[in-house]
């Protein structure tokens, strides 16, 4: 082929890209209030569709990434910009971290070298990712100088951290040699390990966590039977920093999943890997009593905001009012008919 051929085709490929952010840009409109967030487990895109506070669509825009927002962990925002893990396809696997600026609809993508990122938490310097190679690896990726701090803890998974005073929380789980949960305080300026406990007793599989002044509550997905068989965990833990006291609460429903403040309560959902169960536990912080809410909807991420709690399963977008529980509205966003039949909601986020 000759080189005018070349420089055509290089032309042709630059102008496409120059359009196509362009095109981007003019479907950004800051003004949105939700983001809902669409992939694929076998392309390298994910689309963003845009909504106001009372679910009527705004906009869309392409990512030129694959499995954005995929694997355990939801978005994050921290100084105005929402941070995702890009898991990629299931052939080819990133390494990155996304950062969206909720100001200019810009997005940015942060090689933290390694892939499989299980879970990931973020300071206003700093991202801290997680995989497993048998070992778990937790790196503090400084956004500045893009460079990396690791520290690895052998025969352990880690499935949730997130940042408590300046210390690094991360919750691991493993079968070898035995049967073991653990929470991990971790010194985010020297990525040491400050403190180790352990946290068998309330289960395995965490997701997610809240600290209260000295307590930290976490939700637990699974628990071990006669130390053998794996089954659905009730279980909310609770530990205090100042007693090492270690309690479980125990709910109605199973999967335990988010935990979110309200008031003097916490929200928390339940949904197991299948979108199966639609309840959330309302736990009182003050008596420790708990109720169930059932709703329309297996939540798989649900946020607060002023009195409504915003949902999403697979496929659609629900509204309810935090007082009643009762559903205002749900919209389809028709992820599968617009992108294709492989296509799923993998997560949302509000500005």
């Amino acid at each position: 082929m000759n080189k005018k051929i070349l420089f055509l085709i290089a032309v042709f490929i630059f102008f496409v890209y120059i359009f196509e952010i362009n095109y981007n840009h003019a479907k950004y409109n800051p003004e949105f209030k939700i983001a809902v967030v669409q992939i694929s487990s076998a392309k390298l895109k994910s689309y963003i569709t845009f909504f106001d506070e009372d679910l009527n669509e705004i906009s869309s825009m392409k990512i030129n990434c694959g499995g954005l927002s995929q694997c355990w962990d939801f978005p994050k925002i921290i100084d105005n910009k929402v941070y995702m893990n890009v898991k990629g396809t299931d052939l080819w696997p990133k390494s990155h971290i996304a950062q969206f600026d909720l100001k200019t609809g810009d997005y940015k993508l942060y090689n933290v070298h390694q892939k499989f990122n299980t879970c990931f938490a973020v300071d206003n310097k700093n991202i801290y990712a997680a995989n497993c190679d048998k070992n778990a690896n937790i790196i503090k990726y400084e956004i500045s100088s893009c460079s990396i701090k690791k520290l690895v803890i052998p025969n352990m998974y880690i499935t949730h951290m997130k940042i408590y005073d300046e210390n690094l929380f991360a919750f691991g789980n493993f079968s070898y040699p035995h049967n073991n949960s653990r929470l991990y305080i971790i010194d985010t300026k020297t990525m040491q390990i400050k403190k180790d406990v352990d946290i068998t007793n309330c289960g395995y599989a965490q997701f997610d966590s809240i600290k209260i002044n000295n307590d930290i509550y976490f939700s637990n997905y699974m628990q071990i039977e006669n130390s053998i068989s794996e089954t659905d965990s009730n279980i909310i833990g609770k530990y205090n920093l100042k007693n090492n006291q270690l309690e479980k609460i125990i709910l109605e429903h199973t999967c335990p999943k988010q935990i979110i403040l309200y008031k003097n309560e916490l929200i928390i959902s339940h949904e197991d890997w299948h979108g199966n169960g639609k309840h959330l536990s309302i736990l009182n912080l003050e008596t420790q009593n708990t109720k169930s809410i059932e709703i329309k909807n297996a939540p798989y991420q649900i946020y607060l905001s002023k009195d409504k709690i915003y949902s999403i399963d697979r496929q659609k977008l629900y509204k309810y009012d935090l007082n009643s529980f009762v559903l205002e509205k749900q919209i389809n966003l028709h992820t599968q008919k617009k992108y294709g039949s492989d296509f799923f909601i993998s997560g949302f986020f509000f500005k």
